[in-house]
């Protein structure tokens, strides 16, 4: 077997990251009013609830910079959440609902609260929940009559966000499936388009073939009936399918069978009376999926982040696919 790749890169995590950046976002911060960085970081490493709750709405009134404000919110959000995320929920649709969570009461966007959830899940390994509370905080983001205190979420924090919301749905063992607002009943998260100024081009799809195979299982059906469906409603011009393979398996073998799975989710697209241009390129195991600190998942996350096909939505197979 050949040796796994390595990472394209590392960043602290999430977690460990909040305190550091409280402190360098706070740097600016000198109105006596405004909670002291260090206090909010031992707050935070301690697990202090209520200190942090006390800061966080304390910061909404002072005059602190709103990069410190958000960070103090994104601590609480994550204390808050801790010990909601260490088992899934029974129904999936309630990961980015938890009852737990509504009794807290946070003052906190929910957009960064379904973040926290999200991390949360993650770091436990419960990516279809994690995925959930992604596409939910997807789903309030599509809402542009939605704002939140001091809090505006640009396409840098939906790019962000929806980022891991694909990754968490490709490391998902299982189906995901999509969200719905309850409000509207109408379906959010992954299944949306342009959400704030963010409009992904290319969408990275969990659609999972038997072994050896062009034959989708079960979960591989209906993630790609989800797919077409987008694309139905959309109506791009040009859509191109793109196979990617994991590293097991001879170079050139693989190239064909992901050129053979492209060509078949291809066909699938056409058959469902997709009426724009169609067309299929397999790359084989040459692109592995670029995420950040990947040599510290299992080799099985690895390879399924690999075996991927992405759809790119209104390019052409010189643009697309790398």
């Amino acid at each position: 077997m050949k040796a796994s790749r390595n990472a394209f890169g590392t960043r602290l995590s999430a977690l460990v990251a909040v305190p550091v950046l409280l402190v360098i976002a706070a740097s600016a911060a000198r109105a006596d009013d405004c909670p002291d960085a260090d206090s909010a970081a031992q707050a935070f490493a301690r697990g202090d609830l209520q200190s942090l709750r006390q800061m966080s709405r304390t910061a909404t009134v002072a005059p602190c910079p709103p990069g410190f404000r958000n960070w103090i919110r994104v601590a609480l959000a994550r204390v808050a959440t801790a010990g909601i995320v260490s088992s899934p929920p029974s129904d999936i649709h309630m990961a980015a609902a938890p009852p737990e969570l509504a009794a807290l009461q946070l003052d906190v966007p929910p957009p960064l609260v379904l973040e926290a959830l999200g991390d949360g899940y993650r770091a436990a390994g419960h990516y279809a929940a994690a995925a959930m509370a992604y596409q939910r905080a997807m789903t309030l983001l599509a809402d542009t009559s939605q704002s939140w205190q001091d809090f505006d979420p640009g396409p840098g924090f939906v790019r962000m966000i929806h980022q891991k919301m694909e990754e968490a749905r490709l490391l998902s063992p299982t189906h995901v499936p999509v969200d719905f607002d309850p409000a509207t009943q109408r379906k959010g998260g992954y299944a949306l388009g342009s959400v704030r100024g963010f409009n992904p081009t290319v969408r990275r799809e969990p659609i999972a073939f038997e072994t050896d195979s062009t034959e989708l299982t079960e979960d591989g059906k209906k993630t790609v009936s989800q797919l077409v469906e987008r694309l139905l409603n959309e109506n791009p011009d040009i859509v191109t399918v793109v196979g990617h393979a994991d590293e097991r398996g001879d170079d050139r073998y693989n190239e064909a069978l992901s050129e053979r799975r492209a060509a078949a989710i291809a066909e699938k697209i056409r058959n469902a009376g997709f009426s724009g241009n169609v067309t299929a390129i397999g790359r084989g195991e040459s692109q592995p999926f670029p995420i950040d600190g990947r040599n510290v998942l299992p080799l099985e996350d690895q390879w399924r982040l690999d075996r991927r096909v992405e759809i790119c939505v209104g390019m052409a197979t010189a643009t697309c696919g790398g």
